[in-house]
């Protein structure tokens, strides 16, 4: 598996003694040297990268689970996220499959690729953009 296919776990900490983080922003409760402060940047544009699949993949997931009653509708009450930004999600992690998403290249990419016909072509203009 090439590198950009490799599983990224993404490792959020929502507390350390240097910051706290909270549904609406990050509090910080010490200075961060430099090296720090790019740490926790990097783990914030890894989420930030990963959402949209990791909400879309989850709920593509519960839509195959007919007896589980409406999807959707479960995952609205859930997430706190409204139907069109749901569906958005769910909509791009369908149509790109996991071994053609790109670890470095951000969801946005991956939602201009998601109406191509084939994952052939899918994978050559991301491999555009990552170059």
């Amino acid at each position: 598996m090439s590198e950009e296919h490799e599983t990224a776990i993404i490792e959020m900490t929502t507390e350390s003694s240097a910051y706290r983080i909270s549904p609406v922003g990050i509090e910080f409760l010490c200075e961060l040297d430099q090296q720090a402060w790019s740490e926790l940047g990097a783990k914030l544009g890894k989420a930030g990268r990963s959402i949209g699949f990791l909400i879309g993949d989850w709920l593509n997931y519960g839509e195959g689970k007919g007896e589980w009653g409406n999807a959707y509708e479960s995952a609205m009450r859930i997430t706190k996220l409204d139907y069109g930004v749901l569906r958005h999600y769910a909509s791009v992690a369908k149509n790109v499959q996991l071994l053609t998403r790109v670890n470095n290249l951000s969801w946005d990419h991956h939602r201009k690729v998601a109406p191509l016909k084939t994952e052939e072509e899918k994978r050559k203009w991301l491999q555009v953009a990552l170059q």
